[in-house]
């Protein structure tokens, strides 16, 4: 009796156990979605209760675009580091700066570490930076250091501006004695203005001076005058104009030098001069303003189209090479440029545009060598391509950078793209740049002028001009 008695009580006992899980299970499905949004909230305010988590996660991470995205987060808001954890983020740099194998995030990681700076660490990345060989990653750490005083520091620059094998890398070593402070830094831009050196490099020191001017600052730059490369001249007469003040001189050597022949003794340079109201302020627009086929480059943002369809082979894509070069070693350093290189359809150099320094002047000029003149001619698509960057038309970029000028050069008529004939490109381009934002000049070179060249540049505010095929 005393057993079934007990079997009675644990058989009630369970099915009221079994009574309350099945409610709770009837429940469950209802509560379900509840729970997971109180449980996501809960996640999500933990996650951006700790920023400085996130950071680290990324930092640490195996995917190179994860520590990218990470190292630019701490560029772009360095109070992601608490006071109180920077040596754990400063530990975490150095392992990328000197371990890391993507170039461009030992470069992010030394510029990160230059927001807290401190002897070790500038002396780490000094230490990296003098066994580096990436170019990308030598800028980086050479703006990390940037107005540098360190004697070794002054001694490596120097040395590399001199034995660099590589002209473009010698023009970034240069550029960073420009932001030196040290006198010895000045001292060896002097002395490279007064050898014979690859135009980036003497571009790059005329450059670099206009930083420190000094009576033999102006003696090196009248130097770099007499250079054959037009680059290198409107860099050292601009230069002179801001050291100086003199804007009365044009790019000529022999006036420069009869003219500081008189006002050598004495001369005071407008720095240290004191202020007086018969003066007024020199404009910061440059002197020398660089032209593509005799057409002055006015905007700051320009994209060349240049012409490499079969009909180009020969003379004319030999002289059209030439003064693209010639005018894209002549734009400042105001200017951001880029090339677009088309046939049957658009070849674009650079998804962006680029600022006009020595370094990457050279990069486009010799990007030349590579050209194959070839297949058909597409001229519409090509000058849509160019808009783009404007953020207009079919090819418009999500972050435009802006366009003032577009330059095309063609020796032919188009047989390709959108539109092929003068109506329908003239009203396409209309539709896309209805308010005429870019200025289009059209070149066209060959035996005889283009039609169509001339009306695009009618309609566009911009200029034609015919060239001869053996210029």
């Amino acid at each position: 009796m005393r057993l079934q008695t007990a079997d009675s009580k644990e058989f009630f006992f369970l099915a009221e156990r079994n009574r309350r899980v099945a409610s709770i299970l009837m429940v469950m499905p209802r509560a379900l979605p509840t729970l997971l949004v109180l449980l996501l909230i809960a996640f999500g305010a933990t996650a951006e209760e700790d920023p400085f988590r996130d950071l680290m996660a990324d930092l640490s991470s195996r995917r190179p675009e994860r520590r990218r995205e990470g190292l630019m987060r701490l560029l772009n808001d360095p109070t992601l580091v608490p006071d109180d954890r920077w040596e754990r983020t400063r530990r975490s740099l150095l392992k990328t700066l000197e371990k890391d194998r993507k170039a461009d995030l030992r470069g992010l990681a030394a510029r990160c570490l230059a927001l807290f700076p401190d002897v070790e660490a500038t002396g780490r990345i000094l230490a990296r930076l003098s066994r580096e060989r990436e170019w990308r990653s030598q800028r980086d750490m050479l703006t990390a250091l940037s107005g540098f005083t360190d004697e070794a520091l002054v001694a490596l620059a120097g040395k590399r501006s001199f034995r660099e094998p590589r002209d473009d890398v010698r023009a970034l070593w240069v550029e960073a004695l420009g932001r030196s402070a040290s006198p010895a830094a000045v001292a060896i831009l002097q002395k490279l203005a007064g050898i014979p050196t690859p135009w980036p490099v003497a571009q790059a020191a005329a450059l670099a001076l206009r930083r420190h001017p000094s009576v033999r600052t102006i003696d090196a730059l009248i130097d770099l005058l007499w250079s054959s490369k037009p680059g290198v001249r409107s860099a050292a007469h601009n230069s002179l104009v801001v050291v100086t003040g003199n804007r009365d001189l044009p790019e000529d050597p022999p006036g420069w030098v009869a003219w500081w022949r008189e006002a050598r003794d004495g001369f005071v340079l407008p720095g240290d001069r004191p202020p007086s109201p018969d003066v007024t302020t020199l404009p910061s627009e440059p002197v020398t303003i660089p032209t593509y086929y005799d057409i002055p480059i006015r905007g700051n943002r320009v994209i060349f189209c240049l012409d490499v369809s079969a009909s180009m082979w020969g003379p004319k894509i030999e002289a059209a090479m030439a003064e693209l070069a010639r005018a894209v070693q002549s734009l400042t350093t105001r200017n951001r440029f880029n090339v677009i290189f088309f046939n049957e359809r658009p070849y674009v150099w650079r998804d962006e545009l680029i600022p006009a320094y020595p370094y990457q002047k050279l990069e486009c000029v010799t990007s030349f060598d590579d050209l194959e003149t070839k297949k058909y001619t597409n001229i519409y698509d090509t000058l849509e391509r160019a808009l783009g960057f404007a953020g207009l038309g079919r090819y418009a970029l999500a972050d435009p950078p802006g366009v003032d000028d577009v330059f095309i050069l063609t020796d032919g008529e188009p047989n390709r793209g959108r539109y092929r004939d003068l109506k329908g490109i003239l009203a396409g381009l209309a539709a896309v740049d209805p308010k005429k934002l870019v200025r289009i000049h059209a070149i066209s070179i060959g035996d005889a002028p283009k039609e169509l060249m001339a009306a695009i540049a009618a309609q566009q505010g911009g200029r034609h001009k015919h060239v001869d095929a053996r210029r």
